[in-house]
């Protein structure tokens, strides 16, 4: 068994897996090369959290290449959440408790 921190604890890890999971959907899809990552994508992928660890960074960083219509451009827009909806129920406000008298 071996057991790693979570990606969140390792950010220095980040920025090369993500480069990795880049670089290998940019062969399936047939592109000559990988142009790379804005750097407010980077600032992003560092901010994040990952509470998918690298499932999750596989994954995102996986859509982003995809819907990049830009190849030679570097990637800048990434999708963190894919379930994200404008429409998603928000949870209530938090009732204020009566005061105590």
């Amino acid at each position: 068994v071996i057991t790693l921190p979570p990606l969140r604890a390792r950010r220095e890890d980040i920025l090369p897996l993500a480069e990795h999971y880049a670089t290998r959907m940019t062969r399936l899809l047939k592109r000559s090369y990988f142009a790379g990552f804005s750097r407010e994508t980077e600032a992003l992928l560092l901010a994040h959290d990952w509470p998918g660890n690298i499932r999750e960074l596989k994954n995102a960083i996986e859509r982003a290449v995809y819907r990049n219509n830009e190849p030679d451009e570097p990637v800048s827009q990434i999708q963190l959440d894919p379930f994200a909806s404008p429409w998603r129920p928000r949870p209530a406000p938090a009732m204020a408790s009566p005061a105590l008298q």
